[in-house]
């Protein structure tokens, strides 16, 4: 599917990162990832593992065109979200960072209701609605902020800094 459509795919697999057509610089995978990423001729002969998710990276109108191409192709076997504006992610069905939170929670015995999550993006919006106090940011995408508790200020305004301030350090935000 990725070669069949030029894209460039990144294949996760433990921490690390493979990629068959990388467009991108070591400086953006860096930024982003921090993961040890290597440029490799062919990802199906290159993978000793199956890849734990996938990350098509492109502009946010090639995604936004592309994504209901990649559901249907993967419909039943994957989730299919984006995980920030330049990123359109694969992940196994059930596996959200509301599971990840709802885990987390469980093994350190905090309840829900003293939970915090804030976010902006696809991948953010089951731990948002998972936890006791949902945050989306003024930026997130409209799905995110439709599940939330509270939404903050934008990214730009210290969003993220008002919610700690307001919801756990006792402040008025």
């Amino acid at each position: 599917f990725g070669r069949a459509h030029r894209l460039e795919l990144a294949l996760f697999v433990d921490d690390e990162i493979y990629v068959e057509n990388k467009i991108h610089d070591d400086g953006f995978y860096d930024k982003w990832f921090g993961n040890p990423t290597h440029e490799v001729a062919d990802l199906s002969d290159t993978l000793a593992r199956e890849p734990t998710k996938f990350i098509v990276i492109g502009s946010p109108e090639e995604l936004d065109r592309l994504r209901p191409e990649v559901e249907r192709q993967f419909s039943g076997a994957l989730q299919i979200m984006r995980s920030h504006r330049l990123f359109l992610e694969g992940l196994p069905l059930g596996v959200t960072k509301g599971t990840a939170l709802s885990w987390l929670a469980e093994r350190l015995g905090v309840d829900r209701s003293e939970t915090m999550a804030i976010g902006d993006s696809d991948n953010d919006e089951a731990m948002i609605e998972w936890a006791g106090m949902g945050v989306a940011m003024g930026n997130a995408f409209a799905s995110v902020k439709s599940v939330a508790r509270y939404v903050a200020p934008g990214i730009e305004e210290d969003g993220a800094a008002e919610a700690i301030e307001r919801f756990c350090l006792g402040g008025k935000g």
